[in-house]
């Protein structure tokens, strides 16, 4: 069973929230202007600005940073996020049910790895998998990554699954690869508004984490076709 990341396993809001803090106070301190230019920030996100927000801030604050400075800040600071109890639940029962649980992930690598670290995921997935290992021209949908797990883990086709919720790019390379796929759609996703291109339709789709939880817990007992091969994944 293999996850993405931002907004499957963690709401990607949860992290551009923190981020927006560790920006506000590099520049403005411990001060009700740091906190200030956070609900700025915040408020100029939930309105469905999402790009050039960093920009924005410096124009809005009359600061001269540069702004390549608070891109670096806002990629390396140390979320303060984790998983909520239910997707930890999940995790852990799917792993004692047998199953192997990876993650297959785009993004910078230093922020990739500052967000499993803060999410613990260490300790719940057993094959990590961040693309930008490899660089950017490794990112989904190419399959490097879909390959790389297959390989370790001498598994393939319906034995595995991916779960995400980008119809853009988590669903080309599992659908080519005959993985079962599973989109999440929940409030508030980044690329909610997104269509699938060619070949990156996932097989179901479902809008709430409890839904998930209950079509992977079915598909971890064998029912339903899931992806439960012989050896359980181990």
């Amino acid at each position: 069973m293999v996850f993405d990341l931002d907004d499957t396993l963690l709401p990607e809001w949860k992290y551009v929230r923190s981020a927006y803090r560790a920006v506000a106070q590099s520049l403005f301190g411990q001060t009700s202007q740091a906190r200030e230019a956070e609900r700025w920030l915040w408020d100029r996100f939930v309105g469905g600005q999402h790009a050039g927000s960093l920009n924005a801030l410096l124009e809005w604050s009359g600061r001269d940073e540069p702004v390549d400075v608070l891109l670096d800040i806002y990629r390396s600071h140390t979320p303060q996020v984790r998983l909520a109890p239910n997707v930890l639940r999940t995790l852990q029962e799917l792993r004692t049910s047998g199953l192997r649980i990876g993650l297959i992930s785009d993004g910078p690598l230093m922020t990739q790895r500052r967000k499993v670290e803060a999410l613990g995921l260490g300790q719940l997935i057993d094959e990590i998998c961040l693309t930008d290992v490899w660089g950017r021209e490794y990112w989904k949908p190419h399959d490097r990554a879909y390959r790389n797990l297959e390989s370790l883990w001498h598994l393939g086709g319906p034995q595995l699954a991916y779960v995400g919720d980008n119809l853009t790019k988590d669903f080309v390379a599992a659908n080519a690869l005959g993985w079962r796929t599973v989109c999440l759609r929940s409030r508030r996703q980044v690329h909610a508004a997104r269509r699938a291109g060619p070949g990156g339709r996932p097989e179901v789709r479902v809008t709430s984490w409890k839904a998930l939880d209950v079509l992977l817990q079915n598909w971890s007992r064998g029912e339903d076709g899931g992806p439960a091969g012989p050896d359980r994944g181990r």
